[in-house]
């Protein structure tokens, strides 16, 4: 099979053919994957930003872990008798919630380290690897991970009463409300 221009395998960033013996198997994969030219709009998973941005997000998830249930079990039944208490803290979830929604964005750019037959890894920088890859393996668990927890309120003073289906009708006129 001929070679691409783009080298034996388009789609691929070698480290190993890259790294300099000296530093190591991190040392050198950090170096040659930040010296990398990756194509537009194509991440780097092992960028100072982007470690950063993975070790914001643990925490994130290891806050919701412990709030959560802690929400559920005795905030919920506090929110009737002071709602004003609870608005910066529905903020900050909401917050939170869109912060999982664009970590879910960076995944589905960021390339990820594939092994090979021989035991040589490569980060693939083929966006529709990525997207593939992505898709097939963490996105449903992020994507359910990402969703409030909590149901909107059944009942604020921008929703109207709707009957319910069996009064509608004759029976509907029979209701105390």
């Amino acid at each position: 099979m001929p070679e691409s221009p783009a080298g034996p395998s388009a789609g691929t960033y070698s480290h190993s053919e890259h790294a300099r013996p000296h530093l190591g198997p991190t040392g050198g994969r950090v170096q040659a994957m930040a010296k990398a030219n990756l194509p537009f709009l194509v991440l780097n998973p092992l960028a100072r930003w982007r470690i950063f941005w993975d070790l914001t997000v643990m925490l994130l998830v290891l806050y919701n872990l412990i709030m959560v249930p802690y929400k559920l079990a005795f905030v919920e039944t506090q929110r009737a008798r002071f709602p004003e208490r609870n608005l910066a803290e529905l903020y900050a979830d909401l917050a939170i919630d869109c912060l999982f929604l664009f970590d879910i964005v960076l995944n589905f750019l960021t390339t990820f380290e594939e092994i090979n037959a021989k035991g040589e890894s490569a980060f693939v920088t083929h966006r529709g690897h990525i997207v593939w890859n992505y898709l097939f393996s963490w996105f449903l668990l992020d994507l359910v991970g990402s969703v409030p927890p909590r149901p909107p309120p059944s009942r604020t003073k921008w929703t109207r009463r709707v009957p319910h289906p069996v009064l509608i009708g004759h029976a509907a006129s029979l209701t105390p409300y």
